[in-house]
């Protein structure tokens, strides 16, 4: 009852979350093993055609095939695990603002979280800690969510590129990498995500 809420309400959300993480890994395994299933025909799809060839067409096969290499290994993978990350801190964020407004409407309380300067789960974490007066969970977890805040703000609005002027943006997004064992880091001050990354966010 961390939530200090009604069991009927509190396993209404806890279910639903449940099935929409639970779709979101299962997605996630589907797509990544598709790229490795991708990769292998093409490696083996390579092999057939080279076999017999000349060194020419070799080398115009080579092209080819580097270019799918490069997409299935390092842009494929980007763009679904951003992508995939961004929906995930989004669900937790709407489930947040809900609770918050489920406080409002059951408690009459003349403040809305949209009145709030806050935004995103700040504004459902503000809410609920001082308009509504419910207990709130800052635990590691959501020291860790406050992380990925930071991560999730430097891809939607800046690609990835972490800016020179956020030591301590930095400073965080480096501890998580080291608790999360590099399944985020950061290269060439950008931010890369991992295979696994994903699933670290949606246990979180």
């Amino acid at each position: 009852h961390v939530w200090n809420m009604p069991i009927s309400f509190l396993s209404f959300f806890r279910v639903g979350l449940a099935m929409e993480i639970g779709q979101l890994e299962s997605y996630t395994n589907a797509v990544e093993q598709m790229l490795v299933e991708q990769m292998q025909k093409i490696n083996t799809e390579f092999q057939e055609q080279t076999a017999g060839k000349s060194e020419e067409e070799q080398e115009a096969l080579l092209e080819w095939h580097s270019g799918e290499v490069i997409s299935h290994t390092d842009e494929y993978p980007k763009i679904l695990r951003n992508s995939l990350f961004v929906h995930s801190y989004s669900l937790l964020e709407r489930v947040l603002l809900e609770i918050a407004s489920h406080y409002r409407q059951t408690r009459h309380l003349e403040l809305s979280p949209s009145d709030l300067r806050d935004s995103g789960i700040e504004r459902a974490r503000t809410y609920l800690k001082k308009v509504a007066l419910v207990l709130f969970p800052e635990t590691e977890s959501w020291q860790n969510i406050t992380t990925l805040q930071y991560i999730r703000n430097l891809i939607v609005h800046n690609e990835g590129n972490l800016r020179k002027d956020r030591g301590k943006e930095r400073q965080k997004i480096e501890g998580l990498a080291k608790k999360w064992k590099g399944d985020v880091a950061i290269k060439g001050g950008k931010i890369e995500l991992s295979q696994k990354f994903i699933f670290h966010v949606l246990g979180t």
